[in-house]
């Protein structure tokens, strides 16, 4: 993915999640994958999965939040953000997405 190709991304890590549907790394990059071609209904279907996994991972929050925001849907990008500081108080980039997304 750190060379740009979102698709091949895309199929490998939706081939891992066939294999094995509890990976919750592959749901992140499948998501950020997914999120990076615009693809952001996909991309938040991708997270969800993940935080039903693992509810309280404050970085999937955060990769939720972002596909929420550059998809417009900026209450529900604020939500998920609080739920990633109150985990992690001392978590930047969400305090920073949040302070963005709450002054507008």
């Amino acid at each position: 993915m750190n060379m740009g190709a979102y698709e091949a991304a895309e199929m490998a890590f939706g081939k891992v999640l066939e294999v094995n549907p509890s990976r919750l790394h592959a749901y992140n990059q499948l998501g950020m994958a997914f999120r990076k071609q615009g693809k952001f209904a996909e991309a938040i279907s991708n997270y969800l999965k993940a935080l039903k996994v693992a509810p309280d991972d404050e970085h999937l929050l955060y990769n939720l939040a972002r596909a929420y925001h550059e998809s417009g849907k900026e209450e529900e990008a604020a939500k998920a953000l609080r739920r990633a500081v109150k985990i992690r108080p001392g978590f930047k980039e969400a305090k920073a997405l949040l302070a963005t997304i709450t002054m507008k």
